[in-house]
């Protein structure tokens, strides 16, 4: 496998976004930065290169969950959260990405998502990758926004039902 030097990867990124017209803005580390190599931001996108990995270049976004929406999860039992889990994870295999939850204790506070790519890659598969990951940012955020508002539309019909049964006040 043919790996390029990290500053000709990074280049290269920087290059081909430009051409392409898609704004990308590079982040600044510091020179002795233990864990990366490069950073560059692509509006919700991370685009980065870690020391211990050069040669793989990163792909990742995250998708934080409004207070509103933690709470309501919290207040669902083991079946809902489990198959919630387990549907972001089907689509996560079924569309060739990683996944993982991002954690507060027990509670789910989003959702992470990532592709790499590894050692020499061109335009091409660097452009694809990242059309491909924004593409996966709108589905899995639609899939979230339709989950937590028919949830929501549930728990609401819940509330209201039993506030108008004269048998419960």
């Amino acid at each position: 496998m043919n790996v390029p030097s990290i500053d000709a990867t990074k280049q290269n990124i920087i290059d081909w976004c430009n051409q392409d017209k898609i704004v990308v803005k590079v982040q600044e580390l510091k020179p002795d930065d233990p864990v990366l190599n490069f950073s560059i931001a692509s509006g919700k996108i991370a685009i980065y290169n870690q020391k211990r990995f050069p040669d793989r270049t990163y792909l990742q976004c995250d998708i934080g969950f409004a207070p509103e929406q933690i709470t309501m999860m919290q207040s669902w039992d083991n079946t809902k959260r489990t198959n919630f889990v387990s549907s972001l994870t089907k689509n996560a295999i079924e569309f060739d990405y990683q996944s993982e939850f991002l954690l507060d204790g027990n509670n789910i506070k989003g959702v992470r998502i990532h592709k790499f790519l590894v050692g020499d890659f061109t335009k091409s598969d660097f452009i694809h990758t990242l059309v491909r990951l924004q593409n996966i940012l709108g589905y899995t955020f639609n899939i979230l926004n339709l989950t937590m508002g028919t949830e929501l539309s549930l728990q609401q019909q819940q509330n209201q039902s039993s506030s108008e049964n004269p048998l419960t006040g």
